[in-house]
């Protein structure tokens, strides 16, 4: 890994583009807004399909960085790691770890120390009808979700917080609320 300044917007655009194939959105924060395409990149499906596998296996593998048995907060929770783990394939996502100084005082003498805010940044798309393939499922996008714990120890801690917003959207759209 290497340095990489980006905001949380930023990053949910660049998501944004590969849930949709190529299209770059204009953000929107209220689902009553019209949806702007403000450019449309080459995005091969082989392409698409490799950077969802590898964001897939973040979340639903063994080795994933966030599995759910190793997330503290699903550990304690046990109804939330389950249904964590019934998204499998429903949701995919990056973990990520940014580092910055911060002095907590308000005298210039004192040194400035290195801490560190976690990100996940997940896709997650429409419930599948019936037993679709990771392909089918990765066809409908719904929801672009970053979430941002500051003063962190590790991106995978910020996963069950966009898990939440991802359940609650839903339930949300079920109940005919958005």
């Amino acid at each position: 890994q290497h340095s990489l300044i980006v905001t949380p917007i930023q990053a949910a655009v660049m998501l944004s583009t590969i849930a949709n194939c190529g299209k770059i959105l204009k953000p929107k924060l209220i689902k009553s807004d019209k949806t702007q395409i403000k450019k449309t990149i080459f995005m091969p499906d082989e392409i698409r399909n490799m950077i969802l596998e590898g964001m897939d296996r973040v979340v639903s593998s063994k080795e994933g960085s966030a599995r759910g048995n190793i997330i503290s907060k699903l550990r304690k929770n046990p109804k939330l790691l389950q249904e964590y783990k019934a998204l499998a394939h429903q949701f995919v996502g990056k973990t990520s770890t940014t580092e910055f100084m911060h002095s907590s005082s308000i005298s210039p003498s004192t040194k400035a120390q290195k801490h560190t805010n976690s990100w996940f940044a997940t896709i997650s798309f429409e419930e599948p009808k019936s037993n679709a393939t990771k392909k089918q499922i990765w066809q409908k996008p719904e929801l672009v979700v970053i979430a941002q714990l500051n003063f962190g120890s590790s991106g995978k801690e910020a996963a069950p917080l966009a898990f939440e917003i991802i359940k609650k959207y839903r339930q949300l759209k079920k109940n005919g609320e958005i």
